[in-house]
C-alpha cells in the first residue's frame, strides 16, 4: 500500500499526464510488489538483458535494433508498448538513449547493469523470443540497412541529411502503424 501512496502524492505534484505515466508511475511500479493488469513494469534494460542471455554477447549496434524490434511487434502483436522509453531516430538507426548510457564505448556487450528480465511476463519473453527467432541470426548491418528503410525510422528523421546527427522520437504511434500494415 506504500508504493500506492507514493504514486499518489506524486500524481498531485504532476500537471503533464503524459510526463507522468512515461517516467513516475512506471519507477514506482518497478519498486512495488505489484502493478495494475496490463501494466509493464519493464524496462529496456530487462529487455536488453533477457535478448543478451538469450542469445548471447553481441554489438551494442545489434542489441538495439533488436530493442527496436521487440517494441515494435509487442505494440502490433500484445497491444502495449513493452517498455516505456522512447526510441530515437539516430543517425545509425533506432536507439534507446537509456540503453545507450549502459552500453556507450562498448563494441560487444554480454550484461546490462540493472537489467532485471524477470520483470518480463509470458507475454513479453514470447514476443521477444519470437523477434530472436526471426532477426536473431541476421548482423547488426543487415538490421541498421532494413531499419533505415521503413517509415518510422525515415519519417522521424525527415529533413536530416544522412548521417547528420538526430534525436527525433520514433513514436509508438508511427510503429504500431507501420509494423501492424505489414500483416
Amino acid at each position: 500500500m506504500g508504493c500506492l501512496i507514493k504514486v499518489a502524492a506524486v500524481a498531485k505534484q504532476r500537471l503533464n499526464h503524459r510526463l507522468f505515466m512515461s517516467n513516475y508511475i512506471s519507477r514506482w511500479f518497478t519498486s512495488c510488489d505489484w502493478a495494475p493488469r496490463g501494466f509493464s513494469v519493464a524496462s529496456v534494460l530487462d529487455v536488453a538483458e533477457y535478448i543478451l542471455r538469450q542469445s548471447g554477447p553481441m554489438t551494442a549496434m545489434k542489441l538495439q535494433k533488436l530493442v527496436y524490434y521487440a517494441q515494435a511487434w509487442s505494440l502490433v502483436w500484445d497491444e502495449k508498448a513493452l517498455f516505456p522509453e522512447k526510441i530515437r531516430a539516430w543517425a545509425n538507426g533506432p536507439v534507446v538513449r537509456e540503453l545507450y548510457d549502459v552500453h556507450q564505448g562498448r563494441f560487444e556487450v554480454k550484461r546490462i547493469s540493472g537489467g532485471r528480465p524477470q520483470r518480463l511476463s509470458e507475454e513479453e519473453r514470447d514476443t521477444i523470443n519470437a523477434i530472436l527467432r526471426f532477426y536473431g541470426t541476421k548482423s547488426a548491418q543487415w538490421l541498421s540497412k532494413v531499419t533505415h528503410r521503413e517509415a518510422p525510422w525515415r519519417e522521424a528523421r525527415r529533413g536530416l541529411e544522412d548521417g547528420e546527427r538526430g534525436n527525433q522520437e520514433i513514436t509508438l504511434a508511427s510503429m504500431e502503424e507501420y509494423y501492424g500494415g505489414l500483416l
